[in-house]
């Protein structure tokens, strides 16, 4: 199911949880060109300084949180604050059901301990994440992933 259809699936699923779900309309572009390319770790130094593996693993919430406002003020890109798996040499990661969902939202979550997984998602289906490379390489002792930002369609 290509990556359009799975969002538009999630924001159903935030109707179903009773969550607020942004207003949503598909651009058929790209953001995530050479001149994106060239800004981003300037604009990435200056919000958070130089990053240690420490400061980005088991880190998503806080850091996508942040770059999604910086995007917006500062590169005027609009960006949607995704939650979900990723889809690894076959095999699901951070795997979370509509049930598991619910128990958090009623019994309330420990972001540092859950088994979740953050991401910015773009109008264009590009998706910008800052932290999973390095919290999968200091896991699984990775060091080539460390540092390493995804920035792709």
């Amino acid at each position: 199911m290509p990556y359009l259809n799975e969002f538009k699936e999630a924001l159903r699923r935030n109707t179903r949880l009773e969550l607020e779900s942004p207003y949503f309309l598909y651009e058929d572009t790209r953001y995530l060109d050479d001149d994106f390319n060239a800004q981003f770790p300037y604009l990435t130094l200056n919000t958070f300084g130089m990053l240690e593996p420490k400061d980005l693993t088991a880190r998503c919430i806080p850091i996508h949180n942040e770059l999604q406002t910086v995007l917006k003020e500062q590169m005027g890109i609009l960006s949607y604050f995704t939650i979900g798996s990723v889809m690894l040499e076959g095999k699901e990661v951070y795997c979370q059901t509509e049930d598991s969902l619910k128990r958090f939202l009623s019994e309330g979550i420990d972001f540092y301990s859950a088994n979740l997984h953050a991401w910015l998602t773009l109008p264009t289906m590009e998706i910008i994440d800052m932290t999973f490379s390095t919290s999968y390489g200091v896991i699984n002792n990775k060091k080539e992933l460390l540092g390493q930002v995804i920035t792709k369609n």
